[in-house]
């Protein structure tokens, strides 16, 4: 399977984005140029597995996340979304699981009478 660099990349810029973090502030927290950190969006450069490792922490996101538009498997997409979910439930204490389980079960209810 080949690397879609150009996925990743839109990707990125996106989560960065809905962070409203500049590139600046991205490449500044991690020790990349700006221009790097451009090159990586619009995929003039292939970024390297410790380097998206890195920007993935930056983001706060998992790098699964930042990939998922280069699977080509709806099921490996579901994995992604299942794995994030988790990582979300994970930061909750008992309670607030608790709360999170509730609002998912009614939320699949009102999609399943769509």
């Amino acid at each position: 399977m080949k690397m879609n660099y150009e996925a990743l990349g839109r990707k990125i810029k996106e989560v960065r984005r809905k962070q409203n973090m500049t590139q600046e502030y991205l490449a500044e927290k991690v020790d990349l140029s700006v221009s790097h950190i451009s090159n990586i969006e619009t995929a003039k450069t292939k970024v390297s597995l410790p380097t998206l490792v890195e920007i993935s922490n930056a983001l706060g996101v998992s790098v699964d996340y930042l990939l998922m538009d280069s699977y080509h498997s709806p099921e490996m997409k579901e994995d992604v979304f299942v794995k994030e979910l988790d990582a979300v439930i994970e930061n909750c204490g008992p309670r607030d699981k608790k709360i999170v389980l509730e609002i998912s079960r009614k939320l699949a209810e009102l999609l399943d009478g769509e």
